[in-house]
């Protein structure tokens, strides 16, 4: 991603929470906040750090928060820090098409964060994660013995998942209070790398650009929403199937399967040649909670490239919309 990381002049004073387990408390001109966990002890962040814990006691353990420049494309700001921390834990490089096996993506409230889990030789372990927002990017960090750092796992992951941005919080009731920005109804222009498509009535596109995505189209339904995430790849980016299923199931909550024979897919014709969708509905015992996402890919014979559509969102309203959805990528054309 860059070399050192730079603090941005924006950032200014982190006030450390006054219990354990309560809300990080940033000044009112901060971007972002998240919930620490019983036990975390705020310290000085230093020069180059947003924010500082000790985490444990034997031995003590640092877990920083830090932001750093967008190198302007996702895959390279990841495949870069991935390979500097690698290099900090005794392991070699990896390339860009073994980057996926290494990060677990995870949704957070506007954005998504990249889980990051490393061991190395000497038995050091580093726990990262990657959040894009705009044009920088958030990166945790806890390193150590492998042990204490795998006694610490979850609650780094809760702090990961806990974290809010300013602008993209959720009222009660679920109502993302972001103004998504108006979209174009049948030509192309707010999304990079269409020439054409019809939203329907009421779907929007966010006008909030987000890192390793091309576009997010906001799908509102009462009192909540759901969005349909938009990439391109390359063809390598399926390299092992598996591993994307698995992500895919992840972000509803269920657990990897070894057999992905098993797993449905549907037929779906773009203007431009075929595609196929998969459906991952979250467990029923989520209730209220649970989750739902469709995928679409394209299949274009002799492609370069993929795109993705991932509607997800609430169960209720993926599924009340998911023939909408449908019809929406028949109308999709993509450039040359």
């Amino acid at each position: 991603m860059v070399a050192g990381c730079r603090r941005e002049e924006a950032v200014k004073t982190y006030i450390a929470p006054k219990e354990p387990g309560a809300p990080a408390v940033v000044a009112d001109d901060q971007p972002i906040h998240w919930t620490t966990p019983p036990g975390w002890k705020a310290i000085e962040p230093g020069q180059m750090n947003f924010a500082a814990y000790q985490v444990g006691e034997n031995p003590p353990l640092k877990m920083t928060v830090s932001q750093v420049a967008s190198m302007g494309s996702g895959a390279a700001t990841v495949l870069a820090n991935v390979n500097r921390w690698r290099g900090q834990l005794g392991l070699p490089p990896v390339s860009e098409t073994e980057v996926p096996k290494l990060v677990k993506p995870v949704a957070l409230e506007g954005h998504e964060a990249l889980l990051i889990d490393m061991e190395g030789p000497s038995h050091q372990r580093m726990l990262a994660s990657l959040i894009p927002d705009e044009e920088r990017v958030w990166v945790y960090k806890l390193m150590g013995p492998a042990d204490a750092v795998a006694q610490q796992k979850d609650f780094f992951e809760g702090v990961v998942k806990s974290t809010k941005f300013k602008g993209h919080e959720v009222a009660a009731g679920g109502n993302n209070n972001a103004s998504p920005a108006p979209a174009a109804n049948s030509a192309g222009g707010n999304i990079p790398g269409l020439t054409a498509y019809t939203l329907p009535e009421g779907w929007q596109v966010d006008a909030q650009p987000r890192q390793f995505r091309v576009a997010t189209i906001v799908v509102p339904s009462g009192n909540t929403s759901a969005e349909i995430v938009v990439t391109q790849l390359n063809m390598t980016s399926l390299a092992d199937l598996k591993l994307n299923i698995n992500r895919w199931r992840g972000q509803v909550h269920l657990p990897p399967t070894d057999d992905i024979s098993g797993e449905k897919t549907e037929p779906v014709t773009f203007p431009q040649g075929p595609g196929v969708l998969r459906d991952f509905a979250g467990p029923e015992s989520e209730g209220n909670g649970r989750l739902r996402q469709v995928v679409a890919m394209t299949q274009f014979p002799g492609a370069q490239s993929i795109w993705f559509f991932r509607f997800v969102g609430p169960y209720d309203v993926v599924t009340k919309n998911k023939a909408v959805f449908e019809t929406f990528l028949k109308s999709v054309k993509f450039a040359q």
